[in-house]
């Protein structure tokens, strides 16, 4: 692919400049007028600007003189149709038979929402369009950003022993083309209609890691990670992959017979007194329920009479504990209950003798179900670390608090995306009982639109 920039005074010049020189089959990238000012300003004239390309394998005119000079740098064109189109005949020629109509389909995909021409930020996005590759599976995807390592895809594999190096070169180009998409979405993104943001741009905002971008925008269907994000075809884009990645489990489930004994864990502030307190009064108000209240969390001051008031207010019975035996104990005198809620005290993930403690005080009943509360403003290291550390008391579930304190959701998503702890409360704010919702993903993902609008504005 040859790129060349040709001047003239007028479009006549220009165009017949760029057929002497490229011949008939040059597509025109980018025009423009613009005047250039003589010296110190005066005398300045009109200018007429094309970037037009050429495809290496469509001769240029054998008539075509060679320039006395080399051409000035290419501006930053525009990511037009026909720019589109000559992307994809570029990939249409180094994509093996068997796949090429299907390539073609998917990289269509990519342009299929573009409702105006995105301006390309950087050169080396200009050079996406210049010379071909000596080796046909280096395409333009892998120009990008060399600095920038690949995200781990299964299309880019070595090939197996059953696998021959056609299917694999055919699986290395579906990762590469999957690199392409994504960076075609941050680049048509930046320029939706009514001054909205792509679901691409949206995620990358909040933080969602590049490999998961990539991930999606090589498994939605017709570019659907380019539209605004507030349309119903992002919503189900996001939602699709939500729900395909991460696990719920729809919040706490009675038991038939017999009392279900909860426990809510964490490190300190991520606000598993409140969030116990939201639980109780859904069960109590909505269904009427009987519960039993237990607290172990005797370390912060008032952290029991935070729950006093709760429990008072609700009419539900209040045990204090401060050793294994006495939860043992508690939880023999609430059987006859539909339901037990057990509020642990905060434990650093970092403190070895607090977290022995833990385990200790809920080995005393295997029937404990542990929800581990994780606030949203934590950072991807801290969690990923307490997740870690809180293995040792084997929680099955994950309770997601405070979104309303932070603008960016991407941790959520960055930390579970394949875990096996499965979702089952989100809470948005302090409101007792309002503020609390049983996981789900069309749940987090209005949670993920509404983020990306406050962000927005």
């Amino acid at each position: 692919m040859q790129i060349k920039v040709f001047k003239a005074g007028s479009m006549k010049d220009a165009l017949a400049a760029m057929k002497a020189e490229l011949g008939p089959n040059a597509v025109i990238l980018h025009s423009k007028k613009y005047r250039e000012s003589g010296l110190l300003g005066f005398r300045s004239k009109e200018v007429v600007e094309i970037t037009a390309a050429l495809d290496e394998d469509t001769p240029a005119s054998e008539s075509a003189p060679k320039p006395a000079s080399a051409p000035p740098p290419p501006p930053k064109p525009n990511m037009s149709p026909t720019m589109a189109n000559a992307l994809l005949s570029r990939y249409k020629s180094t994509t093996p038979a068997p796949k090429a109509a299907q390539t073609e389909s998917n990289f269509k995909n990519v342009f299929d929402n573009e409702t105006a021409p995105v301006e390309i930020e950087s050169q080396s996005d200009a050079e996406i369009l210049q010379d071909e590759p000596k080796n046909p599976t280096k395409t333009a995807a892998s120009k990008i950003d060399k600095s920038e390592p690949k995200p781990k895809s299964e299309s880019l594999r070595m090939p197996t022993e059953d696998e021959s190096p056609e299917q694999a070169k055919i699986r290395r180009l579906e990762g590469e083309l999957a690199q392409m998409k994504a960076m075609l979405a941050e680049v048509l993104g930046k320029e939706s209609a009514k001054g909205g943001i792509s679901l691409h741009e949206a995620l990358k905002m909040q933080e969602v890691s590049e490999e998961i971008l990539t991930e999606m925008a090589s498994n939605a269907g017709a570019g659907d990670t380019l539209v605004d994000c507030q349309s119903s075809a992002a919503k189900w884009t996001l939602s699709t992959y939500i729900n395909e990645h991460l696990k719920f489990s729809d919040g706490i489930k009675l038991n038939r017979h017999g009392v279900r004994i909860v426990a809510l864990l964490g490190t300190t502030g991520v606000g598993k007194t409140t969030t116990l307190a939201k639980i109780a009064a859904r069960f109590v108000l909505d269904s009427n329920s009987s519960l039993a209240l237990i607290t172990a969390d005797t370390y912060r001051i008032s952290a029991v009479e935070q729950l006093k008031t709760y429990s008072d207010i609700l009419g539900l019975p209040l045990e204090v504990v401060y050793t294994p035996q006495e939860l043992a104990n508690a939880i023999e005198q609430y059987k006859n209950k539909d339901l037990i809620l057990i509020d642990t005290a905060g434990r650093s993930q970092h403190n070895d003798f607090q977290m022995k403690e833990l385990v200790d005080f809920l080995a005393v009943n295997p029937r404990i179900e542990k929800h581990l509360v994780l606030s949203s403003t934590t950072k991807l290291t801290d969690a990923q670390e307490i997740l870690k550390r809180f293995s040792a008391v084997a929680p099955e579930k994950i309770i997601i608090t405070k979104i309303d304190e932070t603008g960016s959701l991407g941790m959520v998503l960055n930390l579970l995306r394949n875990e096996n702890m499965s979702i089952s409360y989100v809470t948005t704010g302090q409101s007792v009982p309002d503020d609390i919702e049983v996981a789900s993903a069309d749940v987090l993902t209005n949670i993920f639109i509404r983020k990306a609008a406050g962000l927005k504005s």
